[in-house]
């Protein structure tokens, strides 16, 4: 048995509190008697009762001395080692199917991670881990493959009960990775790890506008845009028709300038407000400082003039204000993010401030919302992902490692796949193209992964078994206990209290 939190055993010493209050008694009430016969009898009357109240008393003492010793060892943490049964064994020691963990000398590779150039995306490094289970050191061989074709190999030692990390370079990152362990004990379940590179192309952002020279130049400055400008009637207020980039490639995000609300065409979308009525300038004051539409940005001398327009919506959060009027207004309708800034981009007090490109590439990532899509998961957790349009159910799959289609649910831009059973690349299907997450089994390395299995006897007959321990905790159980102990102390406690009434 080994204890969790052994610095709790400190309070053994509130178990010398009852006994101490047991002795600290009331003083003996002062009695008149005519003569000393009478005295004499009162004593023995006396000596009776005080025998019988200092043995209700003694069973109570102990009892909250017992109820203390639990409540103190349940704080400690006691966990006790148990034989776990022969099924338990074999799926610690690598029972296909189960978690990374091994036997004695076993490797398994634990991370694959991929990790772009910033100054050349086009390249990278990537990040393999491999784990030794066992009580010696282990040599071994990591191939890299990419989009099927072998990009690197690396012999690496890995320590007794150890890790080694191993970065291997890649000239051209392609869209899916895998390592694989060679060794002489290589499993499918545990040998080989994917990874999916994450998209460096820019977000395609399409600008309708009505000339804004300012707005326009701030977009096209940032490189993780790649920016279509239109320019539309001054008598349109919505535009409902997808919208297409010069490539002919639908948009990530759309800006529109002049718009009184989001396109509905299903892309997230900034909304500018057309220039109209507006309220002197006024502080600009940030109300929610966790989003990420404010990061790295401060607005001490930012005066704006807020537009003045109808009431944010129910949903919207509002992020930023000037004048007790709310100025950017967020909120999502079926993974559709839009986000609304009423305020006069057109204004050169606004459009000069340094700040402002930081406040539209803000913008502009959180509208994208490139990396949230979760492109690794564990072996049976569900994905949520946020779709690069509003599609039909039927114009999106979701296709399995052994090419089969799985089920999955859309709901306007959010897909949800709830069946991911099997190790490797998943294959997402949309009418603008195909994109990858994977799968890998969990890591969980197994406490007793340095016993070796037993080997049989030269006689040919099995040895004895010997199972790996599993562990109980007890803390629920003491806890149970000192609660009953309460409550027989409480039962004892009336009962005494009411005969010496």
């Amino acid at each position: 048995m080994r204890l969790t939190n052994p610095a709790a055993l400190w309070g053994l010493l509130l178990l010398m509190v009852p006994p101490l209050l047991a002795r600290m008694r009331a003083p003996r009430p002062r009695r008149v008697v005519a003569n000393l016969y009478l005295w004499q009898e009162l004593a023995r009357r006396d000596h009776a009762g005080l025998t019988l109240r200092r043995h209700r008393r003694d069973w109570l003492v102990a009892i909250q001395v017992l109820v203390l010793l639990a409540v103190v060892v349940a704080l400690a943490g006691p966990v006790l080692a148990l034989p776990a049964p022969p099924a338990a064994q074999d799926a610690a020691l690598g029972a296909p199917g189960d978690g990374v963990g091994g036997r004695s000398g076993h490797l398994s590779l634990t991370r694959l991670v991929a990790r772009r150039n910033p100054l050349r995306p086009s390249s990278g490094d990537v990040l393999v881990e491999a784990r030794n289970f066992g009580p010696e050191a282990r040599d071994a061989r990591i191939e890299l493959e990419q989009d099927g074709r072998v990009v690197g190999r690396q012999a690496v030692r890995v320590p007794a009960g150890g890790i080694e990390t191993t970065v291997l370079p890649v000239a051209e990152l392609g869209q899916l990775l895998s390592a694989r362990l060679v060794t002489d004990d290589a499993r499918a379940v545990d040998s080989q790890r994917f990874a999916a590179v994450p998209d460096a192309s820019p977000v395609r952002v399409l600008l309708q506008t009505r000339g804004r020279f300012f707005l326009e130049k701030v977009l096209a400055a940032n490189p993780a845009i790649a920016l279509d400008t239109m320019t539309w009637p001054a008598h349109v207020s919505q535009v409902e028709q997808p919208l297409l980039t010069a490539t002919g490639r639908r948009a990530d995000v759309v800006v529109c300038d002049g718009c009184t609300e989001a396109p509905g065409t299903g892309e997230s979308a900034l909304v500018l407000l057309p220039a109209g009525r507006a309220q002197p300038p006024s502080p600009l004051t940030i109300a929610r400082p966790d989003h990420p539409l404010v990061s790295s940005l401060e607005f001490r001398e930012w005066l704006v003039a807020p537009l003045l327009s109808a009431n944010a919506p129910m949903d919207g959060e509002i992020v930023l204000r000037a004048g007790g009027q709310p100025v950017a207004i967020a909120y999502e309708r079926q993974g559709q993010r839009i986000l609304e800034l009423r305020l006069d981009v057109g204004d050169q007090g606004l459009v000069l401030q340094t700040g402002f490109p930081i406040l539209m590439a803000n913008a502009i990532a959180w509208l994208a919302a490139r990396d949230e899509n979760r492109l690794a998961v564990t072996l049976g957790d569900s994905v949520r992902w946020r779709l690069a349009g509003a599609f039909a159910p039927d114009q999106v799959s979701v296709t399995a490692p052994d090419g089969h289609r799985i089920d999955s649910r859309v709901e306007g831009r959010l897909l949800t796949v709830t069946r991911t059973d099997a190790a490797g690349p998943y294959r997402v299907r949309t009418p603008f193209g195909d994109q990858i997450f994977v799968v890998n089994p969990s890591v969980r390395p197994v406490p007793s992964l340095s016993k070796e299995r037993p080997t049989p006897a030269p006689g040919g007959g099995g040895p004895e078994q010997t199972h790996p321990a599993r562990e109980q905790e007890l803390a629920q159980w003491l806890l149970a206990l000192a609660c009953g102990l309460l409550a027989v102390e409480s039962h004892y406690a009336r009962v005494w209290l009411g005969r010496l009434s």
